[in-house]
């Protein structure tokens, strides 16, 4: 994530000297100074943003998984070795309503 921040700042650092080096030789004015200053900070901004917000769910579901916590499966479980009722007359036990 650090590398990927810092890959971010550089670009936008290089884009502004690029912008202020146009406006030194003044192929751009004050305004469009402004505006592209104002693009890159919010662009920059925006990213950043994203990014701290992936390592968030990052860390959260490496804190899940080193808690032990499975995905919930389709399975309800292990099948339970329960024996079927049968009455003493040899015939299955009803259950409920009959």
């Amino acid at each position: 994530m650090l590398r990927e921040l810092a890959l971010q700042q550089g670009l936008a650092y290089r884009t502004y000297g690029e912008v202020l080096q146009r406006f030194g030789e003044q192929q751009i004015g004050w305004t469009e100074l402004f505006k592209m200053s104002g693009d890159i900070y919010l662009r920059e901004a925006a990213q950043a943003a994203w990014s701290l917000v992936r390592a968030n769910a990052n860390a959260y579901a490496w804190m899940l998984s080193a808690a032990g916590a499975k995905p919930a499966s389709l399975d309800a479980g292990p099948a339970r070795d329960v024996a079927p009722a049968v009455a003493p007359s040899g015939k299955r036990a009803q259950r409920g309503r009959g």
